[in-house]
């Protein structure tokens, strides 16, 4: 009787893993994939004392979990691990190790591999972030899919938009459940997190009116996104990203002059092709923003006050910060997670009157500038040689060219999405939801 009892469950389990590692390569975890940047985008408890940041972290770091072990049931099933090409599977280990290393021989491993009840870099977040790299890689592969992807973040945007304007009507307290103290918060994340993904949604709108075939209900309703796009892009002001916006856009026009409307069999220009005058009205717009933000959100503080200043550490303070990291363990650095203490060693205590100099400051410039400074040599040439990995794979899409109007979309689309938020990383440290998305837009890339 108990043999039959062990033998039903063990045939039970296998049909299920059976089951779950069929469905890798179909629709299951790329749903999974949308669920999770639905969820890190938006999800919050509605309850007081609750941290959002807590809970986007757990979902990531949970998430990434669950993806692995998918991964690895199928791997055993099969019997083999698929893996993408070599240069790329050796760049992945190099970072997943020399961010392992770095945690363990830190002064605080627990910390440093788990963090606390969440927040910050860690171990299990870089892991996790790259696990969903993977799973992008291999789900996130045809013209549905993209669209897929654009129209969750398209109803995300509409819901944090659409939150964010009540909140500035019926004032700051108004749905802020608890964690939202001020106008200048969203639940997407900060203020800039907010305006990262106004730009993107922006830019996707202007990428689908663009490139997409579309009938006339979905050109309406993607108009309608941009232009809410816009709009928070005002609310936001931020300068450096009303500058990123029409970088962005001036490369996209110069890209549909020069190669979509040239016939690469004719080589020759395509007069019957219209002049892109969704781009050109976009950067416009932009140029708008960039000299008359302030006066038109000027205006609007008078009437609800929405002061925002963010203060990060400088370029020169954070590759100072790495230097002190160096010399403390020159191979593993002082660890992941530890950017508050070198920044405690590194500010100078004349500027403790300036907000520089009275922040205690977790971060440093940029997510991947952070990691490369807290990481040693290690996590500097693993960071690095991603970095380079990137710009290869990054050329190879762009000198690839297609005539059927579907691929070139997919292919554009992700680009697009994949280099906007590589930028981002670069410059800033953005929240969990665009670093989640920044990791399926580069899994899509692959």
């Amino acid at each position: 009787m108990f043999k039959k009892i062990i033998k039903s469950v063990r045939e039970k389990l296998s049909q299920s893993v059976s089951w779950v590692t069929k469905k890798y390569d179909s629709k299951l975890l790329f749903i999974s994939l949308i669920a999770l940047v639905v969820l890190t985008s938006i999800s919050f408890l509605p309850l007081f004392g609750i941290n959002a940041l807590v809970i986007k972290y757990s979902i990531v770091t949970f998430s990434g979990v669950v993806f692995f072990l998918i991964i690895t049931l199928q791997s055993l099933v099969r019997g083999s691990f698929t893996l993408p090409d070599k240069i790329t599977s050796w760049v992945l280990l190099a970072l997943v190790g020399s961010t392992l290393l770095s945690s363990l021989f830190t002064a605080a491993p627990r910390l440093a591999l788990f963090g606390t009840v969440g927040g910050g870099s860690t171990f299990l977040f870089i892991f996790s972030l790259l696990v969903i790299f993977y799973v992008a890689m291999q789900s996130l592969s045809s013209f549905s899919r993209i669209i897929g992807l654009f129209l969750a973040s398209a109803l995300v945007y509409i819901v944090v938009f659409v939150h964010q304007v009540m909140r500035i009507i019926f004032g700051a307290s108004f749905l802020s459940f608890g964690f939202l103290n001020n106008l200048t918060s969203s639940v997407i994340g900060s203020w800039s997190d907010f305006a990262l993904f106004s730009l993107l949604i922006v830019v996707f709108s202007i990428i689908c009116l663009e490139v997409g075939k579309f009938v006339k209900a979905a050109k309406w309703m993607t108009i309608t996104v941009g232009i809410l796009g816009f709009i928070g892009l005002f609310l936001t002001n931020i300068q450096w990203i009303w500058i990123l916006t029409g970088i962005i856009l001036i490369m996209f026009a110069l890209y549909v002059f020069s190669f979509g409307y040239w016939s690469t069999k004719k080589t020759s220009f395509e007069k019957g092709r219209t002049i892109p005058w969704y781009t050109l009205s976009a950067f416009a717009i932009v140029i708008i923003g960039i000299i008359f933000g302030n006066l038109i959100t000027g205006s609007l503080s008078r009437v609800r006050p929405m002061y925002f200043t963010e203060v990060s550490p400088s370029v020169v303070s954070t590759v100072h910060a790495g230097y002190v990291s160096l010399k403390q363990n020159p191979i593993l650095g002082s660890g992941i997670g530890t950017f508050d203490s070198l920044w405690n060693k590194i500010k100078d205590p004349s500027l403790s009157g300036a907000p520089s100099g009275s922040a205690e400051f977790s971060t440093g410039y940029g997510f991947i500038g952070t990691q490369m400074a807290t990481t040693g040599i290690l996590g500097i040439l693993a960071w690095l040689s991603f970095l380079i990995l990137c710009i290869y794979k990054f050329v190879i899409v762009i000198r690839h060219d297609s005539e059927d109007a579907s691929d070139r979309f997919t292919r554009i689309a992700i680009l697009t999405g994949a280099f906007i938020l590589s930028i981002v990383s670069l410059i800033h440290y953005p929240g969990i939801a665009i670093l989640t998305l920044w990791m399926v837009f580069l899994g899509g890339l692959w």
